[in-house]
């Protein structure tokens, strides 16, 4: 068994040369009992690329396809493993490797120059920042990379001298960016784009914020899930180099959702849609009361008008578009692109001038409101309205470099809904929003949640 085990072992006189041969062997024996069409599926844990590729190598020379790489952390992490996966990455790989079914299908294998490698390395990394939308470890990257080269008959840098890192560090300044990030508890630098303002076809919303809104409305449609569930579920709708790790979907869980039974997640109530849109209709309506008690003239979003206000507003009747002003944002000064504007939850405005601009995230898509925002002028003052809780997902999202610079850039600020409904409480439409800026409430009870915000005894709160 010994002579026959593929490993690298000095001990048994096993060099790497000897290892690769034996490999190579294993995969030929695999593709000769393999029917045509069938795949094969690997798994190893080497943290050395240089195993890595001799595997793809030896897997494509027998004739196989590679089609994906998966890379599965390591389920404890240890102080070795806070290199993953940010460098060498430590944790499992999955192979799937395809039968084709003809010889003449497969890609011819040949020398490749290493100005086509290069090509190959810097375009598959372009298109995968740009579909994710946010900075990316290293270890995706790669996960992407090397299928592309395996299609293009190349396997890295075994038999060539050429390197992926290599050639991505050549272009470091230039065209890429090494940028702060964490995944879970483990910082390390994410590769990003130096000029991302300039990239076509960049997705505007990040990979983890469309992850977080898929793990919200699967928990809204099912009401209770295992992780096992979800993983499934986004590893469907994000497939190949859109796969996330699975540290952003436990993070969106114990966002929206609370453990039960055995490995289990319930949604939390306040997170049910009837209890969203009561919150979101309140919110808006309080914001239009204030504003055109001071004079403005005010803009519900399209989306929002037809909001009832009875279940948001006890006695009141009617819906959202009452507060509404005007019919359209046409021939609006300190604005583009009206059509998108005109979807910002409310709006505070003196004539064809907006003075400020709000939007209510109960749940996601904070990304989404900060680029309708950007079609107003950036000193114009716009507010991101949020519940206290979801405060540290917004101190998340503001260490994503696209994030910051649109928030920064463009003059937002943040008001806490509690806040926000404690000061109309005492002051009614004449409180100063000025005065609300990321200012919070203490709650009498650390378990108050977002269905209790507007009970009449939330007066009794003290300032934080």
């Amino acid at each position: 068994m010994l002579a026959k085990e593929i490993v690298r072992n000095d001990r048994q006189r096993k060099s790497f040369d000897v290892y690769h041969a034996l490999l190579r062997n294993a995969f030929n024996r695999m593709h000769d009992v393999l029917k045509p069409n069938g795949y094969l599926t690997l798994t190893f844990h080497n943290p050395t690329f240089k195993v890595r590729n001799a595997t793809i190598y030896a897997g494509v020379m027998a004739g196989f396809d590679l089609e994906k790489i998966h890379h599965q952390p390591l389920g404890q992490v240890s102080a070795k493993a806070m290199l993953q996966p940010f460098g060498s990455a430590q944790g499992d790989f999955y192979l799937r490797f395809h039968n084709p079914s003809s010889t003449d299908s497969t890609v011819q294998r040949e020398e490749i120059d290493a100005a086509r490698f290069e090509r190959i390395v810097i375009e598959t990394a372009r298109r995968v920042l740009a579909e994710r939308g946010e900075p990316t470890p290293y270890t995706i990257l790669i996960n992407a990379i090397d299928p592309e080269l395996a299609r293009n008959g190349y396997f890295s840098e075994l038999r060539s001298g050429l390197d992926v890192r290599a050639v991505l560090d050549s272009h470091l300044n230039e065209e890429f960016l090494l940028v702060p990030m964490l995944i879970g508890e483990v910082a390390g630098k994410g590769w990003w784009f130096r000029e991302p303002g300039r990239i076509p076809h960049l997705e505007s919303v990040p990979l983890s914020e469309r992850v977080e809104q898929t793990v919200l409305r699967k928990l809204q449609e099912r009401g209770r899930v295992t992780f096992t569930d979800m993983w499934k579920a986004i590893s469907e709708e994000f497939p190949n180099a859109l796969t996330t790790d699975s540290t952003s979907i436990r993070e969106a869980l114990e966002s929206y959702a609370r453990q039960v039974g055995h490995g289990e997640w319930m949604l939390k109530p306040e997170y049910n849609r009837e209890a969203i849109t009561r919150i979101h209709t309140r919110m808006i309506a309080i914001l239009a009361e204030v504003g055109k008690a001071q004079g403005y003239e005010i803009w519900i979003g399209r989306r929002e008008q037809s909001d009832p206000l009875a279940e948001a507003f006890a006695g009141r009747e009617g819906e959202l578009r009452q507060y509404l002003t005007r019919s359209s944002l046409v021939g609006l000064i300190n604005g583009q692109n009206i059509e998108e504007v005109e979807w910002i939850d409310a709006i505070w405005l003196e004539g064809n001038i907006v003075r400020a601009a709000f939007e209510i995230e109960s749940t996601t898509s904070m990304t989404e409101a900060l680029k309708r925002g950007s079609n107003i002028e950036a000193g114009v003052p716009k507010y991101l309205v949020l519940p206290q809780e979801r405060e540290d997902q917004l101190l998340r999202k503001l260490r994503s470099p696209l994030f910051s610079e649109y928030f920064e850039k463009d003059s937002w600020k943040c008001l806490f809904f509690e806040a926000l409904e404690r000061a109309y409480q005492k002051e009614k439409a004449a409180l100063d929003i000025t005065t609300l800026v990321a200012k919070k409430v203490a709650k009498t009870s650390k378990n108050t949640s977002q269905l209790s915000l507007f009970a009449s005894d939330q007066t009794r709160d003290e300032d934080s």
